[in-house]
């Protein structure tokens, strides 16, 4: 399996916060065809520096005046995130494409070129995904069911012009009503995996003798799970015999809040008896660097949140894993992206299986593309629930390995991606 060296811009003007965090262009290291020289890409706020630095240490530089173009991207990739993940303004950008994997790739594209390189930028870079599954409730019925109904009847109200979509989110809605589904789906999931040999990650909820922090009101709407980690244990014990990974499903204010979090992961990994090393926020909740950091203080290493429940899409403009590390910090965070979720087609964007199907291809071919690793999200109570969402997700797996991709847990992309 070929390699692929990445790393973050880190260094001392690197601010806490998710802006600088996702405006530090990463490295990116290319193996010439000659192996005699490597490349090495630096793009910052405030400077973008194109190095080719041989093996013998001297530097050649490359004119920034011939690259300002792609200065001017990252520019406007700072404002646009800054919308999106501050301000809550919907990007003007087209986010449907990993739009900074493309614009390193013109850099090194053109820096070959200068090379006279053959090397062919996307020929044999890996790619794949990581089959990952938030546990949001388990069991018959839960108040998450209530919700699930109303959103379904909304969506048959919304598709009334297209009456075999709109009869089927009526359907839905009157047996999530009715509490007429099952929110196992542990062994839906297994028996996927075992068919096409990956193992799957898991995201579990740890409901704590304060509430979680939760106030009366927060409750009663029930922004958290409901369940209790005691009462599905020997389903968890299952899944760590199958070799599944197990993480946290951060509460719904853990993301800003330390010891909440750090509450959390303890509790889930006494109870469990595992070490968690990944972790995805309730409702993708993140505060940037602030969750960032609490995360490289507990022992986190991979965090799944990097994602947005409105759109498939690449939400910090990346397909590929990069990474976060505070300056007082000798850990990092590996951010995972995620770029799609099963909620997406479910609530938001009303579609049926087909459709869906084709943007899982459309998914798969930019990863394969740009030789990324992103995570896929699936509810596991949904796989249960709806039938046509256990299709899919054995769509998903027998369509990455027809194209060749990979199917990983987190720990498996330390031995593609070398995070210096």
């Amino acid at each position: 399996m070929s390699r692929i060296n990445i790393s973050l811009v880190n260094d001392c003007n690197l601010q806490k916060d998710v802006i600088d965090t996702l405006n530090h262009f990463h490295f990116r290291k290319i193996r010439l065809t000659n192996n005699t020289e490597n490349v090495v890409l630096r793009a910052t706020v405030d400077e973008l520096s194109i190095c080719i630095k041989s093996n013998n240490s001297n530097t050649k530089r490359i004119s920034n005046n011939s690259l300002l173009i792609i200065q001017t991207e990252l520019d406007r990739y700072k404002q646009e995130s800054k919308n999106l993940l501050v301000n809550r303004v919907a990007p003007t950008s087209n986010h449907f494409v990993p739009f900074i994997d493309a614009l390193a790739d013109e850099v090194e594209k053109k820096i070959l070129s200068l090379l006279n390189s053959k090397n062919d930028i996307g020929k044999g870079k890996p790619f794949g995904v990581v089959m990952s599954h938030d546990v949001d409730g388990v069991g018959r019925f839960y108040s998450g069911s209530l919700k699930s109904a109303i959103v379904f009847f909304g969506n048959a109200i919304r598709t009334w012009k297209n009456p075999v979509i709109s009869l089927s989110y009526l359907a839905k809605s009157l047996r999530f009503l009715s509490g007429n589904v099952d929110y196992y789906g542990f062994d839906l999931i297994v028996k996927v995996a075992k068919k096409y040999n990956f193992k799957p990650v898991l995201f579990f909820y740890v409901h704590l003798d304060n509430e979680n922090n939760l106030n009366l009101l927060e409750r009663l709407k029930g922004v958290n799970p409901n369940y209790r980690l005691t009462n599905i244990k020997s389903v968890v014990d299952k899944l760590k015999v199958f070799g599944a990974e197990v993480g946290l499903h951060g509460s719904y204010k853990s993301a800003n809040n330390l010891d909440l979090f750090r509450q959390e992961k303890n509790s889930l990994e006494e109870e469990l008896n595992i070490t968690c090393k990944s972790t995805r926020q309730h409702y993708l909740n993140s505060y940037g660097g602030i969750s960032l950091g609490n995360y490289c203080q507990t022992g986190i290493r991979y965090d799944f949140t990097c994602g947005t429940v409105y759109e498939d899409a690449f939400y910090c403009g990346t397909c590929r894993p990069f990474y976060y590390q505070p300056i007082a910090s000798s850990n990092a965070v590996i951010i995972i992206p995620m770029v799609f979720m099963d909620a997406v087609s479910l609530y938001f964007r009303p579609a049926n299986k087909a459709e869906i199907c084709l943007e899982i291809d459309r998914l798969l071919a930019i990863l394969k593309q740009y030789g990324g690793f992103a995570s896929f999200n699936f509810h596991q109570r949904m796989i249960s629930a709806i039938p046509e969402f256990y299709d899919i997700y054995e769509y998903l797996a027998s369509k990455t390995i027809e194209m060749k991709g990979e199917i990983l847990k987190a720990d498996n992309l330390d031995e593609i991606y070398e995070m210096q």
